[in-house]
């Protein structure tokens, strides 16, 4: 049931650390105020441009992409990120509808915003808890240290940019870390590993492929006055193309092991 290359105590101490910070701003709410007017501020000396960038990680197809190409390369755990994703989808969007919070632009003036202003929903931060879930899974199939580090910072960098944004309080991205995480290590050691052929992986993924190119074609354009933001998802919606590719020539070897030997027994 367990991954292998999974490092229990650092990602517990992940986990620790983010319900810590989620508890903590939930009983001193002015404290999540404060650092949000201290984050915000300080966003001011990075252009827009950037800060738009790094967010549209956790947009869903963006997102959507980046799983997609790590499952074309690691098909085990098809069954397991799937889950972390619904559970974690599921909450997040409970929490939203259930509390309806008001987002800083509704509260606060003089603020900076980035993107469209909303003024609702806004506890807990759903870009933040996307990009968690698939950091959590990330981290599981990693054994360096290094990269395990690399994979949090770009993480976390999501969600400052949404406090940087304007989007999110700081109680809101750290809840939407702490459910997206913990979403994906509860899946990781619960979920079975899947077992289906490399046939049938690569239809799946073709199908779930299919969807993020009919979304993505549906969707507004994110950030429309800032291009390069639609240039980076176009260059997203690339990346999965590699790994389908990955897929199919791994589908094609099996096949020719077996008519191989069938050949042989014939």
């Amino acid at each position: 049931m367990k991954l292998g290359n999974t490092d229990i105590s650092g990602a517990q101490a992940v986990f620790l650390a983010l319900g810590s910070l989620a508890i903590f701003f939930s009983q001193v709410p002015s404290a999540s105020q404060q650092l949000f007017l201290f984050i915000n501020q300080a966003g001011r000396l990075v252009p827009d441009t950037p800060l738009a960038l790094v967010t549209d990680w956790g947009n869903g197809i963006a997102a959507a992409c980046i799983w997609l190409t790590i499952l074309c390369f690691r098909p085990s755990i098809f069954w397991k990120s799937l889950t972390a994703i619904a559970v974690a989808a599921l909450l997040i969007n409970a929490l939203k509808q259930g509390f309806d919070v008001m987002r800083p632009a509704a509260v606060l003036e003089h603020i900076r915003i980035v993107g469209a202003m909303r003024l609702n929903h806004s506890f807990p931060s759903a870009h933040t808890g996307t990009v968690f879930v698939i950091a959590g899974m990330a981290w599981t199939l990693c054994r360096r240290t290094d990269i395990k580090t690399l994979i949090l910072l770009l993480a976390l960098m999501v969600g400052l940019s949404r406090i940087t944004n304007g989007a999110h309080w700081p109680l809101d991205v750290v809840m939407g870390a702490w459910l997206g995480w913990g979403s994906a290590r509860l899946a990781a050691h619960w979920v079975p590993e899947c077992q289906l052929s490399s046939k049938h992986i690569l239809l799946i993924m073709s199908i779930f492929y299919g969807i993020v190119l009919v979304s993505a074609l549906q969707a507004r354009v994110p950030f429309p006055n800032l291009p390069l933001v639609g240039i980076q998802l176009n260059l997203l919606l690339l990346l999965p193309l590699a790994g389908l590719a990955r897929l199919y020539r791994q589908m094609r070897a099996q096949q020719s092991a077996s008519e191989s030997k069938v050949s042989l027994a014939g």
